[in-house]
């Protein structure tokens, strides 16, 4: 029986697809795996309104961890359990300022995506994400937001400003969940310390996690899970705290595989 195993997952880049789909071999054995009692859920750097499909597809029942661990949802009563939220301050703005010269500037408070200079890297999210970001002015901003994402293909950029933004402000977490995606979160927010909440929230203190991730922003919800599972594809940062890499990558359905062995 299953009924001690919590399995929560990454979806970008693990249990999706390149294409950000889900294979009929990993729902099939996520099923399999609820089946036999396990618990499954989900911890995405993504948006409720964004999650909606895979909620759907996966029939997700136990609360996601969304926006990085901004936030817990309860997908049953559509409710938000928990909420990490940043304030807007002038003295921060001066600092984003200056990062619109090499990254497209995006908040997201309320499920609603604002922008300061929509590009084509955040095109290619809402694309991605199946959302739409309002372009508005530094005044017209919300005064609290969940996160910030700065976008750029400038790679480089956008760890040099982590770093500046890292030594003048220690109420910010800063974590890179893909390639070209740099996020500013509250202090403390991590898709780890979401999962402590949750497991308190659901009562699942005697459960066993399971972790699977492939980025930066999945080392904490690794390292926070009893076993913590890198998919193939992932980060080499990830993969030496992890406890074990899988043969598989995404592509491959790494987090069905483990599961159907987990299931033998």
């Amino acid at each position: 029986m299953m009924d001690k195993y919590l399995i929560v997952t990454d979806l970008d880049g693990t249990l999706l697809n390149s294409k950000h789909n889900i294979s009929d071999f990993n729902i099939q054995q996520i099923n399999q795996f609820r089946k036999y009692n396990g618990q499954f859920t989900i911890a995405t750097g993504r948006t409720n309104k964004s999650v909606e499909p895979y909620i759907k597809k996966l029939n997700i029942r136990l609360p996601i961890i969304t926006y990085n661990g901004g936030q817990i949802y309860c997908p049953v009563k559509k409710q938000v359990l928990y909420h990490r939220t940043l304030p807007i301050t002038e003295e921060l703005c001066e600092y984003l300022k200056a990062a619109v010269t090499f990254s497209e500037v995006v908040f997201i408070a309320e499920e609603q995506i604002y922008t300061i200079n929509r590009g084509d890297v955040c095109r290619d999210f809402e694309r991605k994400e199946n959302l739409t970001t309002i372009e508005v002015n530094w005044n017209e901003l919300p005064k609290q937001v969940t996160k910030i994402m700065l976008m750029s293909k400038a790679r480089k950029d956008l760890e040099n400003f982590s770093t500046t933004l890292t030594d003048k402000f220690k109420t910010l977490t800063l974590v890179f969940s893909q390639m070209e995606y740099l996020e500013i979160l509250p202090v403390a927010t991590s898709k780890g310390e979401a999962l402590k909440e949750l497991i308190n929230l659901c009562q699942l203190t005697d459960a066993y996690t399971i972790g699977f991730g492939d980025n930066f922003n999945d080392i904490p919800l690794l390292t926070a899970s009893d076993l913590g599972i890198a998919v193939s594809n992932a980060e080499p940062q990830l993969k030496k705290v992890a406890d074990h890499t899988s043969q598989y990558t995404n592509d491959q359905d790494a987090v069905g595989h483990y599961i159907q062995g987990l299931l033998k």
